[in-house]
């Protein structure tokens, strides 16, 4: 039984999820005091700096893209960077999209715990640490944490007033958001310029200053125009064949921000279909076949997907795709940095930057400011 199916049982007993979200919250803050308090080992890796990157809330929040914004800005020679994400697509796609840059992606398997093993594993001569998804992970003692709000979802950043209905099983969120607020260094607004074309940007705003979030510890952030490629051909948009019709593909945390940044690169006479499946879904050969001969049947011009769907699920996608001639193509974007939420002009995003380094102590380079 997946996760979310565990949550709606739950969600269907109002009481009883009440309940375990009180009984949720008091263990979340049993386990963070037995280190905080020093009754269990924290690691803090002296000498280097540490960075974590997280969210309140299960996936969705772009934790993934700013940790690799972070490895793209700061690895160099001189200052070389490990990530450490968990062994599962996040963990692919960092490393398809830092091959070229001085960093090392970590892969942590299953039930190893992120900070024990890349103290055993990384080198003595990386410099920085950026732990992908750490920010609930309390033997880390990181020297930054940053933190991910996503405005579009709809537990993303409650008032205080309600925040106590977030806690899951009721809501999404993995501890109590005061706690999380109160331990970070800087929050970003994840599809920051969306939330505010649909006017949701204010609320979260709001929210966060009844946080008492300073202005000067936020920024905001946003996915870059995708770029599209068939194979590893690029593919002009949104003059392509390819994408007058496609299927799209998601098995992501916030798919519905991910179907934003798609239409809107794809021209107006686009007609886009989205089949949405849980975060993390991994297809199986029987499954990718029954979709992609449905797809085909239906006159889609391609399948396209995410690059985090195709670092899972590639292989077993093309091959079906392949099998009846429907062309697959994937979409890749980057995490961009901003001052502003409406201003993503390149001095807004050299400001936003500004902003971040002055947080993390960090310059360009790499090196300590």
């Amino acid at each position: 039984m997946s996760r979310l199916s565990v949550l709606s049982a739950l969600r269907s007993r109002p009481r009883l999820a009440a309940l375990a979200a009180k009984l949720y919250a008091v263990a979340v803050d049993i386990d963070r005091w037995s280190y905080s308090s020093g009754l269990r080992h924290r690691y803090t890796f002296d000498g280097r700096k540490v960075i974590a990157v997280g969210n309140v809330e299960w996936g969705g929040t772009g934790k993934t893209p700013m940790a690799a914004w972070l490895a793209l800005r700061y690895a160099s020679a001189a200052t070389p960077l490990a990530i450490v994400s968990a062994a599962r697509d996040e963990a692919a796609m960092l490393a398809t999209e830092c091959q070229t840059q001085h960093a090392t992606v970590v892969a942590v398997p299953p039930g190893a715990r992120k900070a024990a093993y890349a103290a055993a594993v990384v080198p003595s001569a990386v410099s920085t640490l950026v732990f992908d998804d750490a920010c609930q992970h309390w033997p880390l003692v990181p020297h930054v944490a940053i933190g991910m709000v996503n405005p579009l979802s709809p537990h993303g950043m409650p008032h205080p007033r309600c925040a106590a209905r977030s806690l899951a099983p009721l809501g999404t969120h993995r501890e109590r958001a005061a706690r999380w607020l109160a331990s970070l260094d800087l929050v970003i607004i994840h599809h920051a310029q969306i939330a505010a074309s649909e006017q949701r940007l204010p609320a979260a705003i709001s929210n966060l200053e009844a946080y008492s979030v300073a202005p000067d510890k936020r920024v905001f952030s946003r996915m870059s125009d995708p770029v599209f490629r068939h194979h590893t051909e690029a593919v002009k948009a949104p003059s392509s064949p390819l994408l007058t019709s496609p299927l799209l593909l998601s098995g992501l945390g916030s798919p519905q921000a991910f179907e934003a940044t798609i239409a809107a690169s794809l021209p107006t006479t686009s007609h886009l279909v989205h089949a949405i499946y849980d975060d993390h879904h991994a297809w199986t050969a029987a499954e990718a076949n029954a979709l992609v001969t449905d797809a085909a049947h239906a006159g889609h011009s391609a399948l396209l997907l995410s690059a985090k769907d195709w670092a899972r699920s590639g292989g077993v996608l093309t091959a079906a795709a392949e099998s009846v001639g429907l062309p697959l193509v994937t979409a890749s974007a980057v995490l961009q940095i901003s001052s502003s939420a409406t201003d993503w002009s390149a001095a807004a995003q050299a400001q936003g930057a500004a902003i971040v380094d002055s947080v993390t102590g960090l310059l360009p380079d790499g090196r300590s400011s």
